[in-house]
């Protein structure tokens, strides 16, 4: 009889990075020697597929209920091993090309209505097998690295993926998450050792196989055990999801050729006079020395001139420890609010991130766009790279089309985020404010114009002019009272510095004793909903572990300081709740419809359909969305529906 493990092994290392994956042999014996429960002598099983009818006796002799896949490919990229493990001791490999092989391989699994586990199924597996079958595969196919997710997404996140990949051909967090799971030694670098020997590369293959049938039912009866809720969401939403979302890059999305190239040159152009700009501005000293310079102005020489004027740079601690100045973009916006002066440095860098982010060679042979999509952030939101389409500007949309004789339709929820906060703390003046704007949809009834006459102490009318004005500072002091709610939604304490440019446009004083005065007027305003944070706060600093109680989904806060644990058990349950309802409206549309979303925008969904079947589905899919919550009262968060050829402001 196994017995699990039901300590997390993780919280046995010296901290939250896997060093211990780049050991040998013997160092990971004694790692084992810490952990408790009973340590199984492996009797290895492993044998090449000569002939289909020893897979046959192979499932005639185990009857195995879930069967783990690995594949490796050669040289070309192609497929060349195709390796199953029944138990954690027991594998078989097949020599690719094989077809009588995996035939009998299909038959067997139907036959014991056994079901899969692939260690990730983004990776190259699950693409193999949607080749193997267009539909879609006949048997339920598991994921590793998904249901690991769903126990701890902290950790699913963990590992060092470049270096694994360089040092040993593993796979960064997925070979973390199998060595802690397993009693044998760390095997990611025999990959690398067997350079093109077939044998030490079948054993290579069978040992993952082996490793991850044995990592996924050891993470699977400690899910279920501790866990029950996160258990059935991996089963609702990962399992499910898991072909959609390999399927969403695989289809890809039509990029209309000429408006890109046409954008991307007025881009570059933009580019140029801007940097000519700024030598008149800051000096020769910023222009980049090398031919091949990938950008107008020198990073290392814009540094320089900034600190000889007199600018603080901004800074961070290197993987080597050293604390360096730096100007990424996320220490340039702090740089740009502190120092508003730089705004024509601001313009470059934003139209230098442009370019970079969203015209490289972006388009495919197929005239298609194929991100790569994947699950899934710490709060179920689907990842998107390469690139990230999920975050495309508003103003770059235009590119994407509809193929012909189809229709892009774009399902938004309307505040959700900000709703799911109402609907959580349970205010019933909160929920109040966006029942009445519902109900009437009056420009004087929206929730931010509410907020921005609360804060403002003006009248509603006033409020709502604002929101609409052309004049900046009225306009930026409603700007400002929508970033402050966000700031309430997504920070306890902290968030204040992301509101000073709105501040200082809209004319406020800006100190914390200012943000204070703000934020005594809102708790007055709505005491259930500041109770509800406090207390939200308080539980989830004492459990080191946030919910979302619709879905199941759960977030455990290792090695957090206070503030951000504090942070996290509030913006946590919004991000979430609408991940989990797009999860939801993914899920059903597929089975009901076939189609895969062309993007996923954490609050919203875009789908490409027949003109012919645009109206039913549009329907179908808003009343999908905006079915009653349960555990917030039968909250309906309602969605916004625009449809046209042209993504964007293309869209009506």
């Amino acid at each position: 009889m196994t017995t699990y493990i039901m300590e997390h092994p993780a919280t046995l290392l010296p901290n939250r990075s896997p060093q211990l994956r780049d050991v040998m042999d013997l160092d990971f014996r004694r790692l084992g020697k810490l952990l408790t429960g009973w340590r199984p002598q492996y009797e290895d099983d492993f044998q090449v597929i000569s002939h289909p009818s020893q897979v046959h006796r192979l499932f005639m002799q185990h009857k195995p209920k879930r069967v783990a896949l690995d594949l490796e490919t050669g040289a070309t990229g192609q497929v060349d091993m195709c390796g199953l493990a029944v138990s954690q001791s027991c594998a078989r490999l097949f020599a690719l090309p094989d077809p009588e092989g995996l035939d009998a391989l299909w038959k067997a699994i139907e036959a014991c209505k056994a079901e899969v586990i692939v260690h990730y199924g983004e990776g190259i597996e699950m693409g193999w097998l949607l080749d193997q079958f267009p539909a879609g595969p006949p048997f339920v196919v598991h994921d590793l690295h998904k249901l690991f997710h769903a126990w701890d997404p902290e950790y699913a996140s963990a590992g060092r993926d470049k270096e694994d990949r360089r040092a040993g051909g593993g796979s960064g967090a997925l070979a973390f998450i199998q060595s802690l799971y397993t009693w044998r030694p760390y095997h990611k670098h025999l990959l690398a050792a067997a350079k093109g020997d077939f044998g030490k590369k079948a054993h290579y293959c069978q040992l993952d196989c082996v490793v991850t049938w044995e990592a996924f039912h050891r993470v699977e009866e400690q899910c279920r055990q501790e866990q029950p809720a996160a258990y059935q969401a991996y089963l609702r939403d990962a399992v499910p999801l898991l072909p959609i979302v390999v399927q969403a890059g695989r289809r890809g999305w039509t990029v209309g050729r000429v408006a890109f190239e046409s954008r991307r040159d007025v881009l570059q152009a933009d580019v140029r006079n801007q940097a000519a700009a700024l030598v008149l501005t800051y000096g020769d000293g910023i222009r980049p020395k090398g031919k091949k310079a990938k950008t107008q102005v020198s990073t290392h020489g814009i540094k320089k001139v900034l600190a000889e004027r007199g600018i603080k740079l901004p800074t961070e601690r290197g993987d080597d420890g050293k604390v360096k100045t730096t100007l990424k973009r996320e220490a340039r916006q702090k740089l740009l609010t502190k120092y508003p002066e730089l705004a024509d440095l601001d313009a470059y860098w934003s139209t230098q991130d442009i370019l970079s982010d969203c015209y490289k060679d972006i388009i495919g042979k197929d005239g298609k766009c194929h991100a790569s999509w994947s699950g899934y952030l710490t709060s179920w939101r689907w990842r998107c790279t390469k690139p990230n389409i999920a975050q495309w500007p508003e103003a770059e949309r235009h590119v994407f089309q509809a193929a012909p004789g189809m229709v892009l339709v774009q399902f938004d929820t309307s505040a959700g985020e900000y709703r799911w906060f109402a609907g959580e703390s349970a205010d019933p003046a909160l929920l109040a404010v966006f029942r009445a704007y519902d109900t009437s949809g009056l420009p004087t009834e929206h929730p931010h114009v509410a907020n921005t006459s609360t804060l403002f102490a003006v009248g509603r009318e006033k409020a709502a002019h604002w929101k609409s004005s052309s004049v900046p500072i009225e306009k930026a002091k409603y700007t400002f009272s929508k970033n402050y709610i966000f700031r309430l939604m997504y920070s306890y304490e902290g968030g204040i510095d992301e509101l000073r440019a709105t501040a200082a446009k809209a004319g406020l004083k800006f100190s914390r004793k200012d943000i204070a005065a703000f934020d005594k007027t809102w708790f007055a305003k709505y005491p259930v909903a500041a109770e509800w944070r406090e207390r939200q706060a308080r539980m989830v600093l004492r459990l080191r572990m946030v919910k979302c109680r619709e879905w199941g989904y759960i977030r455990r806060l290792h090695g957090q300081d206070e503030a951000k644990i504090k942070n996290v058990a509030l913006n946590f349950p919004m991000q979430a709740g609408i991940a989990g309802l797009v999860n939801r409206t993914v899920r059903e549309t597929w089975r009901q419809w076939k189609a895969v979303p062309l993007a996923n925008m954490h609050d919203g969904l875009v789908y490409e359909v027949p003109a012919a079947q645009l109206d039913e589905f549009r329907v179908w899919v808003k009343s999908n969305m905006e079915q009653p919550l349960v555990t917030l009262g039968g909250l309906v968060i309602p969605v916004d529906v625009k449809t046209g050829m042209h993504w964007g402001r293309g869209l009506k």
